[in-house]
């Protein structure tokens, strides 16, 4: 359950409780009664329950997901593999390929944790090694779950485009396609049959999600 005292660092059960009902999708509390939640506590909370994402609204909102269960991380791993190639043999290793545990503070202080997210070495330069990661990344990808709200992490690309992510991919199994957010145009809809492009954001890598996820739910 959430211990509203002033320290603000709760212990959550998951399990349902009157305070806290079971974690299945993403839950929003609203902090403002706290004074919002600090870039501290915030990591305090992530140490504390490893299982579960925690990301902040502003400074005021905090939102805890449950992790993906396995054919979805499994789905997300054979994902992140193929980009960790292509930046290998086809990029120079010029870039860096984080999963989930990439953390973003966004310039209104939101805190976004992509399932997969692409940004170049060079802007890494100088960046505090222990701390969220400052730079706006060039690629975001989520992965709706079936406990996810669709149009929550439909909100969420179209946020990331407003920071200035370049190439966003809501890739969504239960409709087997992909939606592709770029800056200022229509979103696009790419089915899991026909090559996904990382554009010129990761150029040169084309992949079928079908293909990818083969034998997988």
């Amino acid at each position: 359950m959430l211990n509203t005292e002033t320290a603000f660092v709760p212990t959550i059960q998951a399990k349902p409780t009157d305070d806290l009902p079971l974690l299945y999708g993403t839950l929003t509390l609203d902090c403002s009664a706290w004074g919002g939640i600090t870039d501290d506590q915030l990591i305090k909370l992530a140490k504390k329950h490893p299982t579960l994402r925690f990301e902040r609204i502003g400074t005021q909102q905090l939102t805890i997901t449950m992790g993906n269960h396995f054919d979805n991380q499994t789905k997300l791993s054979r994902l992140l593999g193929e980009i960790f190639f292509w930046n290998k043999t086809q990029n120079q290793s010029k870039g860096e390929i984080l999963d989930s545990g990439g953390t973003y503070r966004f310039e209104d202080d939101s805190v976004k944790m992509p399932d997969i997210s692409y940004l170049l070495k060079e802007e890494l330069k100088g960046q505090p090694m222990k701390s969220f990661i400052l730079v706006v990344p060039k690629l975001a990808v989520e992965l709706v779950s079936t406990y996810d709200s669709l149009k929550d992490a439909q909100n969420k690309m179209q946020y990331y485009l407003t920071q200035g992510v370049q190439l966003g991919w809501l890739i969504i199994p239960a409709q087997q396609t992909t939606h592709v957010y770029k800056p200022q145009q229509p979103t696009t809809i790419i089915p899991f049959d026909q090559p996904l492009s990382g554009e010129d954001i990761l150029v040169g890598f084309e992949i079928i999600l079908a293909e990818l996820f083969e034998g997988l739910e």
